[in-house]
């Protein structure tokens, strides 16, 4: 999944074809912009409230948009053939086609605004799990497109069963691999393939077993990593954010005084020997 965030200007917005299936949501606005569009012959008009949403399926030529006024803050998601493909695997539904997905506009879905609202946060202050929530958040937007806006689709309730669980061979097996590899890309196909499970399994079956999510836990142990490289180490602050995989010292930073309630500098001043 990729993601961007961009703001728009009143006026129209040339004709494209989509290569990915896109999910548009406004993020900053009041209304006061209308959204004008059409696709396949069929012409949509919507306000731009914040929480609106906008789907595009792949392959989609839209012939004309028009804005009546600008758009502050817009995130546009743009969902690759793959995640669709993993939906379909995980729910025994035979091959789906995004294609599929209905052209719609103006929705108003809660969790589809809630989990935008997570994503531009951790656009703007990136954490050292980003690739694992982006991971998580594209398999549970793809699995809800195909259940609220697949044609012809019928979607079982997903479920962990007792064979797809983590037992607690392979829950000590997985937690030793993150531990093992804190400085390293973690993503959850390779989580899932060490706990032997599908990516929608194992985020299901992991927040089963540990009460929370493998992006939380990941951040979790990379705080510790840092506490623990302040307190026993003279490393520098951008040294310590590379080794425990936050994109800068900042970024930390930032993370570091939200979770311990103290800045590094302040933390290793007053547990430095």
């Amino acid at each position: 999944m990729d993601v961007e965030i961009r703001s728009h200007v009143a006026g129209p917005i040339p004709a494209f074809v989509t290569e990915h299936t896109e999910l548009t949501l406004i993020l900053e606005g009041d209304g006061q912009s209308k959204v004008h569009r059409a696709a396949h012959g069929v012409r949509q008009h919507a306000a731009a409230v914040r929480g609106t949403t906008f789907v595009i399926p792949v392959g989609t030529h839209e012939e004309a948009t028009y804005l009546t006024a600008d758009i502050p803050e817009v995130m546009h998601l743009y969902l690759s053939r793959r995640l669709f493909e993993a939906v379909a695997v995980e729910d025994h539904l035979p091959c789906f086609n995004p294609a599929n997905i209905r052209y719609v506009s103006g929705i108003c879905d809660a969790s589809l605004s809630w989990i935008g609202t997570v994503v531009a946060r951790e656009l703007r202050h990136q954490t050292s799990s980003a690739s694992i929530l982006v991971e998580t958040i594209g398999l549970s937007i793809a699995e809800r497109m195909v259940a609220n806006y697949g044609e012809g689709v019928s979607m079982r309730a997903a479920r962990v069963s007792a064979a797809g669980a983590l037992d607690s061979f392979r829950l000590r097996r997985m937690l030793a691999y993150i531990e093992g590899n804190l400085g390293s890309e973690l993503s959850i196909q390779a989580l899932a393939a060490v706990a032997c499970l599908s990516p929608f399994h194992f985020a299901r079956a992991f927040r089963q077993a540990t009460g929370g999510s493998p992006r939380r836990y990941v951040s979790s142990r990379r705080l510790a990593l840092a506490k623990q490289l302040l307190r026993d180490t003279d490393c520098s602050l951008a040294e310590i954010a590379a080794i425990c995989c936050f994109s800068s010292a900042a970024n930390l930073s930032r993370a570091f005084s939200r979770a311990v309630g103290c800045a590094p500098g302040r933390f290793r001043t007053q547990t430095h020997f």
